[in-house]
């Protein structure tokens, strides 16, 4: 939705997940990109978040499948 990179960032080693951002019910603005961890090669998905509390919710809501 925005193409901003924000301060607070949680990645998710899942990159073909489909995940509804909207669902989640963020106060602030977000953003959800495609992503490759370096420290590992690993693929998958990068949410940045504009609000402190937004990552905790997330983290805590979010159940991968």
């Amino acid at each position: 939705m925005h193409r901003v990179v924000f301060e607070h960032q949680v990645f998710l080693p899942h990159p073909y997940m489909l995940i509804d951002m909207q669902s989640y019910y963020l106060k602030g603005r977000y953003s959800l990109f495609a992503a490759c961890r370096l420290a590992d090669n690993k693929m998958g998905q990068l949410v940045t978040l504009e609000d402190a509390a937004d990552e905790v919710r997330f983290k805590s809501k979010f159940v991968p499948d």
